[in-house]
């Protein structure tokens, strides 16, 4: 009997690899294309489309509440698309199917020892276990910028690790540069700068000591590329950087504490519900609980070849809990970060045991991820026939919605909003000072009126003054949003008539006298 080609046998790990990514694609892509929107949304997807039009940077021309990277990020992937909203979730869609891609390849390659059934169902189960778990599903997809920060961390700690496997130059550089991304797009990763320092000197690496000092400054050099969009402003605007990155948050804990009270217990308690109040979220956590710990101590893993590994990513797991129980109040998308690393941990730690166990049980705890997983299939699935029509995706009427704004004001317009993502998707101005949509809008009435002026922020008091200068030709909102009542009483008492044509999605819009009417 002839024997099967070995090119040929070598191929199909690559086309299952690449077919289970293909799948986690076409879910979350089909995931964002139905979800709602979200108004968090606005202050991620608007300033990128400020600078494109206009060149306005955050901080200087508006106030803006993260580190800057992404608003570069999203300007140089966007800048050619008037689908705006739909470029923006696509690229967190990319992301998180990345995350996925890195986690299955490195479960693959470090459970080499398993048979190959085994080792298949551990990979593809972990995999299944992480996108159908309730925290990856609600973060998944939408313009925010926890995917694209989390995707960053991950590819500098599997960077970072092969560069301490040998002398590799370039993977410590890559390692610092993503990391310097990861923190310039979301602040919360800047602690996990921490683990990595101290593993350049705890490490048991064959690098000597010459070679890993050369490593080091390799790495802080790349991070120092990386985080420098955020580095400027702090040197050149600290004021309004730090005010954006640490004053306003506070600021909001503040308000929000003066209606609920929410302490450091009531934060655990909420996410301890989260992570076990569905199958695949309570998986991942039990069997995180039980490689970090109890397995992991039976095969004395941390003395392993892999024990540098799984201490760094506890330790980056560890870095991350601030950022995850800080914000006021909390948000299950805040846990996302953790997801890869957990995943991580009980890679290494099952890559770890000197014996490894009966293939029957390897078959059967792979097995049982994914019949876990499989009660929540029909909800994941339940919308993958609206991909064979596009114009049904929410970013898709969200333009639209912009387009009707457009033809009822003309090209270029400018519009007073608090959601500006819709006048953008129809190309028109806005004004940069809601560029976070409604966030500065809600908050600026508890800053005093020099804060205000230094911040860049405006209330009521300012409004007048803001629109005497540079009048709307439109003012559009979400009508059941109460903070807009100032915006009605200008639009009403200087002649603006409300278009009768309501726009779908429940938006209301004026326009100034003198312009066409809703065709």
């Amino acid at each position: 009997m002839k024997a099967p080609d070995r090119s040929v046998v070598r191929m199909i790990p690559r086309l299952v690899f690449v077919g289970m990514i293909t799948i986690v694609f076409v879910i979350s892509f089909s995931r964002a294309m139905n979800r709602s929107f979200n108004h968090d949304e606005h202050q991620f997807v608007t300033p990128a489309a400020l600078l494109i039009q206009g060149g306005l940077l955050p901080y200087r021309d508006y106030p803006y509440f993260h580190t800057p990277n992404q608003v570069y990020l999203y300007a140089a992937l966007t800048w050619w698309t008037p689908y705006k909203l739909l470029a923006a979730r696509t690229i967190q869609v990319l992301c998180g199917t990345a995350i996925a891609a890195l986690l299955c390849a490195t479960a693959w390659r470090l459970l080499g020892r398993m048979d190959p059934l085994g080792r298949w169902l551990i990979a593809g189960g972990l995999l299944l276990v992480l996108i159908s778990s309730r925290v990856f599903k609600h973060t998944d997809g939408l313009a925010w910028n926890h995917e694209t920060s989390t995707l960053c961390a991950l590819a500098a700690l599997l960077l970072y690790l092969r560069g301490l496997s040998g002398l590799r130059p370039t993977s410590f550089a890559l390692s610092g540069l993503l990391l310097g991304c990861a923190i310039g797009i979301r602040i919360t990763f800047a602690p996990v700068a921490v683990p990595f320092l101290l593993s350049f000197w705890l490490s048991r690496s064959p690098v000597r000591r010459g070679q890993r000092l050369g490593g080091l400054l390799l790495w802080s050099l790349g991070m120092t590329v990386g985080v420098l969009p955020a580095i400027v402003p702090l040197l050149t605007l600290p004021s309004q950087f730090i005010f954006g990155i640490l004053g306003y948050p506070r600021l909001t804990a503040l308000v929000h504490l003066k209606s609920v009270k929410v302490t450091l217990l009531d934060k655990i308690v909420y996410f301890l519900h989260k992570l076990v109040d569905q199958q695949a979220d309570a998986a991942l956590l039990l069997l995180f609980l039980y490689c970090a710990t109890f397995a992991a101590w039976r095969a004395k893993a941390w003395s392993g070849p892999h024990g540098g590994a799984i201490l760094l990513t506890l330790g980056v797991l560890i870095a991350l809990v601030p950022g995850v129980l800080a914000p006021t109040p909390p948000q299950i998308q805040y846990a996302y970060p953790l997801l890869p690393f957990m995943v991580l941990v009980i890679v290494y730690v099952l890559a770890s045991v000197p014996v490894q166990p009966a293939a029957r049980w390897v078959r059967l705890t792979g097995a049982a991820l994914i019949i876990v997983v499989a009660t929540d299939l029909p909800v994941t699935y339940q919308r993958l026939t609206s991909l064979l029509t596009p114009g049904r995706w929410l970013p898709m009427r969200e333009h639209e919605v912009g387009k009707r704004i457009t033809s009822a004001t003309g090209p270029g317009a400018l519009v007073l909003t608090t959601t500006p993502i819709q006048p953008i998707e129809g190309g028109l101005r806005v004004y940069p000072e809601f560029a976070t949509g409604a966030f500065a809008w809600r908050m600026a009435p508890f800053l005093s009126p020099k804060d205000r002026e230094r911040y860049g922020m405006i209330s009521a008091a300012e409004l007048g003054e803001l629109l005497a200068g540079r009048p709307p030709d439109a003012i559009f909102f979400k009508r059941q949003k109460e903070f807009v009542q100032p915006f009605i009483d200008y639009a009403e008492t200087r002649g603006y008539r409300r278009v009768d044509d309501p726009i779908r999605g429940g938006y209301a819009i004026w326009v100034r006298p003198g312009l066409h009417p809703l065709s």
